[in-house]
């Protein structure tokens, strides 16, 4: 299992190991309830792994603790750390921020009383965009008042906005929203960063596939990579690429083939596996759970055209998007939050029905060869999170 902020987490490390940095001056800090023990204490490109309950919660002169704050589970330590850290002078605090929206994880964790928090402190959190309306947004939530996709502009980020001397993204839309829409004071800086870049994947040889999951000659193959669920918008995908293969020339549509690939929700809560037996286009969806590693990128770059779409849940991190990228393969992303700012071969909107028609398009157009996409590529206008880590040291 893996997740965007995994690859996220590997690919930033390798790029601090190939950096000119004393390898004693960084320290990675997990959380073991997540992290077999026989990790830790040990050296990872060079780097030492430790538990963060070994870390103490005084930052000392001229040291620099950086948290990277995401909206799951395995970043929940990251903001009980943030809450109880002091610095002494020339300390320094810098949060990087995954998903600015993150009410969804500290209010399971706050409600629950877990990693020392409760719902005063949650009503804290959401006062730094609320201000003294926080606990009846809360309240509304909670008892489904509010819509469950309003959790997806709530950003609960006090901790980072009065806690930290910086604050770095990964797009203006998350800057902005984190100094626009608050009632706290915050001094911190901001800085937009780029991801950081996983090696190229060209050329990955595909005979490595095995004979049922190799492209067929003269094949196009659409694909949808990691978590499968509504929030990737892979219904309304499948819905579009159904209305694709009754446009197009059957000789085209019969060589199309669109592959999901990543764990299925249970099929009470979202199911797309039926929703293709319905559209009648089951012969040409492949459902594919977990595959190793290699296959995973060796599937990526077999296809022709990749869709990683987002609404409403929009982190600003994408390991699939990454691995497209590193594979050169087109890919079509959602005018949305952060990901509007990607600098993918195509965007659709994030309304429906407008989405799901501009994707009919774009398919029809890719299918017949007319679409005239090109590859994904990388932003070279702003910092590396590698060399503002480094130049932080």
């Amino acid at each position: 299992m893996r997740t965007g902020t995994a690859d996220y987490f590997d690919s930033l490390i390798q790029s601090l190991a190939c950096a000119d940095i004393e390898r004693s001056r960084i320290n990675i800090v997990v959380d073991d309830q997540f992290i077999e023990g026989v990790f830790l204490d040990i050296d990872y490109f060079g780097f030492k792994i430790l538990s963060h309950r070994k870390i103490s919660d005084v930052i000392e002169p001229n040291q620099v603790r950086i948290y990277f704050l995401a909206n799951n589970e395995y970043h929940s330590y990251c903001y009980e750390s943030l809450s109880r850290v002091r610095k002494l002078q020339e300390g320094r605090v810098i949060s990087v921020i995954h998903e600015p929206s993150c009410f969804m994880l500290l209010n399971n964790i706050c409600s629950e009383e877990r990693y020392s928090f409760n719902d005063n402190d949650l009503i804290e959190f959401c006062a730094a965009q609320f201000g003294s309306k926080a606990l009846s947004f809360i309240n509304a939530r909670r008892k489904d008042i509010l819509p469950f996709d309003v959790e997806y502009v709530m950003h609960c980020q006090h901790l980072a906005l009065t806690r930290s001397d910086e604050i770095w993204t990964h797009s203006d839309f998350s800057a902005l929203k984190l100094q626009f829409e608050t009632e706290t004071t915050s001094t911190a800086k901001f800085t937009v960063s780029e991801h950081p870049h996983l090696a190229s994947v060209r050329g990955r040889d595909q005979q490595n596939l095995p004979p049922d999951l190799a492209k067929p000659d003269g094949g196009f193959r659409v694909g949808m990579f990691g978590w499968v669920s509504p929030s990737k918008r892979v219904d309304v995908a499948l819905r579009a690429f159904a209305a694709a293969l009754q446009t197009v020339p059957h000789e085209v549509g019969s060589c199309a083939e669109f592959l999901v690939v990543g764990k299925l929700p249970p099929p009470e809560h979202f199911d797309p596996v039926g929703l293709a037996s319905s559209l009648g286009i089951s012969h040409r969806v492949r459902f594919l759970d977990y595959v190793p590693l290699d296959q995973f990128e060796a599937l990526i770059e077999s296809c022709d055209l990749l869709l990683n779409l987002r609404f409403p849940s929009c982190g600003e991190t994408s390991g699939t998007l990454e691995r497209a990228i590193a594979a050169g393969v087109p890919t079509v992303t959602t005018a949305y939050q952060g990901f509007a700012e990607l600098p993918t071969s195509a965007q659709v909107s994030s309304f429906w029905p407008r989405e799901q028609v501009q994707l009919f398009r774009l398919l029809c157009q890719s299918l017949r060869g007319t679409a005239g996409l090109q590859p994904a590529t990388r932003s070279k206008s702003r910092p590396r999170i590698a060399d503002l880590i480094a130049n932080a040291l």
